[in-house]
Order: structure tokens, then sequence, then C-alpha cells
């Protein structure tokens, strides 16, 4: 059985050592069985977790630098890092 969630989210940037990190960028991701948790630290106060989608299952509510970078397709439905807090995970 599938079950699906949506959840809000925070899109991620690179920045210092080429890590990922939390944006203020919010989307709505569709979660489901198959999602990944990366195991990273941080996501700071809000104590959110990183995890691993398909970019085709992340629905933006801005538009921005960020937004494209993270939910573009390019040939195929690769995959991008989302944060969400940890009690909203199935």
């Amino acid at each position: 059985m599938n079950t699906q969630k949506h959840v809000r989210c925070c899109l991620s940037e690179v920045g210092h050592n080429n890590f990922w990190y939390p944006t203020t960028t919010e989307a709505i991701v569709v979660i489901e069985n198959g999602y990944k948790i990366m195991p990273w630290l941080g996501g700071g106060a809000c104590k959110l977790i990183p995890i691993k989608v398909r970019k085709s299952h992340v629905l933006p509510i801005d538009f921005d630098k960020n937004t494209l970078k993270n939910i573009m397709p390019t040939k195929s439905d690769s995959y991008t890092v989302v944060w969400v807090k940890n009690n909203l995970l199935p």
C-alpha cells in the first residue's frame, strides 16, 4: 500500500564546503514510503530533518532562485533534498 502525505518543507541551497543547508524558501512535498532521511547534522533551531525526494514530488509555494535549482527537472526526474520538521514525517 502506498501512503502519501503532503508536508510543508524548506528547499536547500549549497553553502560552505558544498554542504546543503535549508533556505527560507518554502514548498509542499508529497512524501511517500520511498523517501530517504539523509544522515546530516543541521537544520538549525527549527529542528529540520533533510530528506531525499524526487523533484516531481516538490510543489513550489514561491518562485525564486532556490525554487529553480531544486525543482526544475533535468532530462529525467532526479532527486533533491528538502528539509522538514521531524514530527511531520510519516
